[in-house]
Parts: C-alpha cells; structure tokens; sequence
C-alpha cells in the first residue's frame, strides 16, 4: 500500500507529578440528600495544578466516570492554594438510579501539573475563565459527541508529539499531488499540544463576533452547528495594516485583541490560536500511513465516508457528522478549509524540527501573501480533500464580505494553557 511512513521515536514521556500531590482526601455523605462531598488538600513545590476525581463503590468497583455528571466545586479544573482544604460536591442521588449505603464511595483524587494536563479540555464561551479539564474521553459530562461542544463550549483533545518523528508530504502517484508544494520530508515534535475536536461553529463564533457573520448559510434552521465559513486569517489573528504589523512567526502567538482569538482569550484564559501547517497534518493524519483513516483507497466514495465534499454535500453540513479519523478528530478532510499560521511557499526535503513556516522580511508586508489553509472543503473532490494539500488561504477581508465561503478554522493550544 502506498502512503506516508510514520516513525514514532522514543520522546520524553509524561513529565513528573511528583512536584504536586493530593494529601488527606475525605469523603463525606448526606443521608437525606446523598450528596458526596470531598475535601482534600494539595502539597509540593507548585502552587497549583489540575484536580481530576474517580469514584469507586463499596466493593471498589469504578463507577462509570459519564454519569458523575453534577459535579460543582474545585475537581476537573484548575486549582491554586497549598496546606489549604479544598472541596468539591458530587449529587450522586441525580446521576445514579439505585440506591448505595451512606459512605460507600472512594474518591480517588488525582492532580496534574499545569505543565502535563489531562487528556481533553473544554472551555465554556457562556462564561469568563470557565476552563475544565477531563482525563478521558469516558469523564468528558455528556460524550465527546454532545451538542454542548459543538455550540457553547470548545472541546480540545491533546495530541501525544513530543520526541515523534514522521514524514510531512505527499507520496508520488497521489492523484491531485502538487510535488513543489507537497514535497516529503520528515518532522520532529517537540511537545504536545491540543486541538480543536471539532471545527469552529457559527454559535461558537458568534459568541464572541456578533458582528462580523458573513456566512451565506445564516438563515439555515442547523445554522448554529454548521462550521463558520467566509473567514479569513485577519478574521481570526487581526488585520494585516499599519495598526498591527507584527504577525507569525516573527512575533509568535501574539494577536489583535479584538480577533476572534483575542476575544476568545480575553473570555477564556486560554492561549488559543492556529495550529502550525505541521502540526494540522500530523493530526490530519493520526498515524496512518493513506489517504483516508480506514487505509481505504483514494475515490469519492471513500472520501464520503470521513468528508463532506463536492460529491455529496453543496454547503457546509453540521460538524462531527461524518467519521473521525483514528485520534478522534472531526472533519479534518472536506467542510470547510482550515486556516494555519504559516506563510504559503514550497516545501523543502530538508529535515525540520518544530517548523513555523517562512519568516516575514524587514519592509515586507507578508511572504507571497497568503496563509496556508488545510483539508478541502464541501466545494472540493478527493483530489483536494487530502491530508497533503496545502491551499493558499484568504489573508485580508476581515471587515467586508471577501473571504471564501469555504473558509473556516479549528482551534489550537499549548500544552501550558493559559495565558498567564
């Protein structure tokens, strides 16, 4: 079979938790009401780090972590303070339908380094600094697939990077393959990072930028779960214009703080942006060494399987509605195009660690202008929604209609979240 070589190398693994532990867990019940409450307290050399809980019944076994569902208190987010009691509360009488004698659950309380944080992250736009964090896909309130993360909340998943090499490009014999622009050469991580679950929806969107919805698609009765589209990269990061000149890579994760990543970050507290052009493949790819993540040959109807593409869909269709690829990403081929950070220009065969695309030059506006934009769209056929293809995505148009109607975005993340 053809495809990309894939090598996973031996990186650094998970970093020590030993500098933050979870001392003197209680559990208390209510006999009336059986609502559980813990408390615990937090010792080491970091001040703060990320709570997560299990429960066990009394003959130890786990309690299925999807229906601990009303869960309040300082557990699955961030929490600060040492040599202090913190607390949480579960109404385990709401979540499970039989009864269990008072006392009878453990809690196994864990805490992470803000540096090594759980598995899945969301982040709620109804609210200002209102970040959560899950260990698995299992703890995730309502399934990775709930509406909730397609509408008011961002759901991220982290991707395992750190020490990987593999092979960027496109192999030859690839129907559509641009050589220039799609030449292999091979990528090395060095951390991990997060990414967006699924594509940024129209509701998402618009909770932080009423104003600025160009989208043909507004009247649509799915409207609010359709991926936005007319976007452009100033839409995203800010204008290119005397008012704002310093842009990726030479200023980093640096933004206008009027974006829709500014005012996400602003709400949130969370260092979103773009991912990388490297980073967009490598998660489009998941480890799979084809075109399409059941290893099925390149053709319309496979493509369908995982893609909304010119061949069965003539717009944008509600995300997470076709078959995620093998890390449980949605959409990443077909919908909507994803914006990246990167300058649009050829690939090299050199070997590259890290990669953040051409730097701008002194007295030049941009590097050929364009960003590279990822992964097809509903406008597109197999020969564009590929894993390889790299557009040249739509810069300027932040205040008028001039960004494609096949333009969208998916979120990324550092591994160390939050802004400050």
């Amino acid at each position: 079979m053809k495809g990309v070589l894939f090598l996973f190398l031996a990186g650094l693994g998970p970093l020590s938790q030993a500098a933050i532990t979870v001392q003197s867990v209680m559990v208390s019940q209510e006999a009336p009401t059986r609502k559980v409450m813990v408390t615990y307290r937090l010792a080491g050399d970091e001040t703060s780090g990320i709570v997560t809980v299990r429960f066990r019944d009394a003959l130890g076994n786990l309690v299925p972590e999807a229906s601990v569902v009303t869960l309040r208190g300082e557990v699955n987010q961030l929490v600060t303070g040492l040599s202090t009691d913190h607390t949480f509360v579960w109404n385990a009488d709401a979540d499970l339908s039989g009864d269990f004698p008072a006392g009878a659950l453990q809690a196994e309380v864990t805490v992470r380094s803000v540096l090594d944080p759980p598995e899945f992250m969301s982040a709620d736009l109804r609210f200002t600094n209102r970040v959560k964090f899950y260990a698995s896909s299992n703890a995730v309130p309502g399934g990775v697939t709930d509406i909730r993360y397609k509408t008011d909340f961002i759901l991220m998943k982290r991707v395992c990077a750190n020490g990987v090499t593999w092979r960027m490009g496109t192999p030859s014999g690839e129907t559509g393959r641009n050589s220039s622009r799609e030449t292999l050469h091979y990528v090395t991580f060095t951390n991990d990072f997060y990414m967006g679950v699924y594509e940024i929806t129209q509701r998402q969107y618009r909770h932080l930028q009423k104003n600025y919805l160009y989208s043909d698609f507004l009247g649509r009765a799915d409207a609010d779960v359709l991926p936005m589209n007319a976007l452009s990269y100033d839409h995203l990061r800010g204008p290119m214009s005397q008012s704002y000149q310093c842009y990726w890579p030479n200023c980093g994760h640096n933004v206008a703080n009027d974006s829709y990543l500014g005012l996400l970050r602003a709400r949130t507290g969370v260092l979103f942006d773009l991912p990388t052009d490297a980073q967009w493949e490598y998660v489009c790819r998941a480890g799979v060494a084809a075109i399409y993540p059941d290893g099925s040959s390149q053709g319309a109807d496979n493509l369908g399987k995982f893609a909304w593409n010119s061949g069965n869909a003539t717009g944008p269709q509600p995300v997470g509605t076709r078959a995620p690829n093998h890390w449980g990403f949605y959409d990443m081929l077909g919908n909507v195009f994803e914006h990246t950070l990167d300058y649009h220009s050829n690939m090299s065969s050199d070997s590259v660690t890290d990669p953040v695309g051409p730097y701008q030059q002194d007295g030049v506006i941009s590097v050929g202008a364009n960003r590279v934009s990822r992964g097809g769209s509903y406008m597109q056929d197999y020969t564009v929604c590929r894993p390889g293809v790299r557009n040249k995505g739509s810069t300027q148009g932040r205040y008028d209609k001039s960004g494609n109607q096949d333009e969208g975005a998916r979120l990324w993340a550092p591994l160390a979240v939050f802004v400050n």
